[in-house]
């Protein structure tokens, strides 16, 4: 393109604002993975910031949001499906569930540190992952050894009530819980050096 770098970029900023319709968030690594995705092959996609994904395809490059998938019923839920991004509105508990699958292109750093937003190792998933209530026989894995506890003892250790227990909404792969949002993740789901695909979840 005989548009100059800098031009490309403020050209990245504005659609990836337009498209999500919102300005906090959108960092310059942002812009950065836009306009590089726009220089690279056909056939590569990356996730952003409020359920954005941008996909190159031949000499064009589609930039698009997921719509926010509701959960209507209050209390119980049924459970949803992640796929590779996307928004969910929790109304029994008055937040937003954004998550995205991204591929490793840099040394992982700067792990959040923060209870709401988790960064794990989406290649140690094998099945589908549900964000869902509490079911019997549910679990976490507390040390790297791999040992177990249930999901019910960890709540009651943590002083949770059961009122809020059976209201609480986890992400789930089977039976094992991966994380309890607003608490700990899986030892068997946190981010290693050989990590290449990271699920980058977060509660708002």
């Amino acid at each position: 393109s005989q548009i100059p770098a800098i031009m490309q970029k403020r050209i990245c900023l504005r659609v990836l604002k337009e498209v999500s319709g919102k300005q906090k968030d959108i960092a310059s690594v942002h812009v950065t993975d836009l306009h590089q995705l726009c220089q690279n092959q056909s056939g590569r996609k990356l996730s952003f910031p409020y359920g954005m994904s941008a996909e190159k395809e031949y000499d064009s490059v589609t930039v698009e949001k997921k719509p926010v998938q509701e959960i209507e019923n209050y209390g119980k839920m049924e459970p949803v499906m992640l796929e590779q991004q996307g928004e969910i509105l929790i109304p029994q508990m008055n937040a937003v569930f954004r998550y995205s699958v991204e591929e490793v292109t840099r040394e992982i750093a700067n792990i959040p540190k923060n209870n709401y937003t988790k960064w794990l190792d989406y290649d140690k998933i094998s099945s589908v992952v549900l964000l869902r209530n509490r079911e019997p026989g549910d679990y976490m894995e507390i040390d790297s050894a791999g040992h177990k506890k249930k999901l019910k003892e960890i709540l009651i250790n943590e002083k949770i009530p059961l009122r809020e227990r059976e209201h609480m909404v986890f992400l789930a792969e089977k039976k094992h819980i991966i994380w309890i949002p607003g608490g700990r993740i899986s030892e068997k789901y946190k981010i290693t050096p050989d990590t290449r695909r990271i699920l980058k979840v977060e509660i708002t």
